[in-house]
């Protein structure tokens, strides 16, 4: 898989189908960003597996964690870690709405890292993007690192308002 992170996920069926004369079936491609993904029985069309998938952690662009959170089956995801170097002009917002829709009730750890690259500038985060994650009822752990963000008197009581305001044990945020 090449540096973006994209991932084609479709039933083996239409694999050799949609890439015939591209790409061999069964190989990942740096040319096409492809990537063959053979799903679970029962699973949907899009959709990965990984019913039982508990504590994740990525380590790839934005881009495919994003992709990677979309497609996985499990509705029990407690724990997500990812880290990225490579600023892709995902919106982190819209990342933080998937895992809030998909897993209000069950999420209790979440670790967004960025690991700089000399020539990089801090990427920035808002408020904004980390409001979907106030609607959490069982987070214990929130942690953004390595980002910039101002936060002010009104965003520190945005997040006491939260569900998770008294329960949560470590919130690192970046300065």
């Amino acid at each position: 898989m090449d540096e973006s992170g994209l991932l084609t996920v479709m039933p083996e069926s239409r694999w050799n189908e949609t890439l015939a004369g591209q790409v061999p079936a069964g190989t990942a491609s740096r040319g096409h960003s492809a990537a063959k993904v053979v799903m679970n029985k029962g699973a949907d069309e899009g959709e990965f597996g990984f019913r039982e998938l508990t504590w994740l952690e990525l380590t790839a662009p934005l881009s495919f964690v994003k992709t990677f959170h979309l497609q996985i089956g499990t509705t029990q995801l407690r724990h997500i870690g990812f880290e990225s170097s490579l600023e892709d002009g995902v919106d982190i917002r819209d990342l933080f709405t998937c895992v809030a829709r998909r897993w209000r009730d069950t999420v209790t750890y979440i670790r967004m890292m960025h690991t700089p690259v000399s020539h990089n500038l801090i990427p920035r985060v808002s408020m904004d993007a980390l409001s979907p994650l106030f609607g959490l009822t069982q987070l214990k752990h929130l942690e953004i690192g390595s980002y910039a963000m101002e936060m002010t008197n009104l965003d520190v009581q945005d997040m006491a308002d939260a569900p998770w305001a008294n329960k949560i044990h470590t919130l690192r945020s970046p300065s």
